[in-house]
């Protein structure tokens, strides 16, 4: 795929830092990367509803900068899904992508309810939603 524009902000390297909020909390151990660094890029974006699970669109990103830890298998996906069971759960993203898909296949548009994504609400969220009360 031919990238159609792309800018690599380069950066001096500076000392790492550590990142967290609180004592107590986890520290990063990624260095923290100077303000303003940012990579700027057209790509192929494909998207897609997936059949399995109608409440969860895939989406593609196709660039080579995006590969593993080897340096392999170029390209990126993302999912959101509106199902508050998933560890993917973002019902905000969720509505969306699914506009663009819907705006695509030419139907109107069902946006699904948004909840918190708070991982203490989840509990209850869920509950819900398996009794179909949201």
């Amino acid at each position: 795929m031919e990238v159609l524009s792309s800018q690599w902000l380069q950066v001096e390297p500076t000392k790492p830092r550590m990142c967290g909020r609180k004592v107590g909390h986890l520290m990063s151990k990624i260095p923290l990367l100077p303000k303003g660094t940012a990579y700027e890029f057209t790509a192929k974006i494909r998207m897609h509803q997936d059949t399995a699970d109608p409440e969860r669109v895939r989406m593609y990103i196709d660039h080579p900068k995006f590969t593993d830890a080897n340096d392999e298998h170029p390209g990126m996906q993302i999912v959101f899904t509106a199902r508050p069971q998933s560890a993917d759960y973002n019902p905000n993203n969720f509505n969306r992508v699914y506009a663009l898909l819907c705006d695509a296949a030419g139907v109107p548009v069902q946006r699904v309810k948004e909840f918190s994504r708070l991982l203490r609400l989840r509990k209850a969220l869920i509950e819900k939603y398996d009794k179909g009360l949201i």
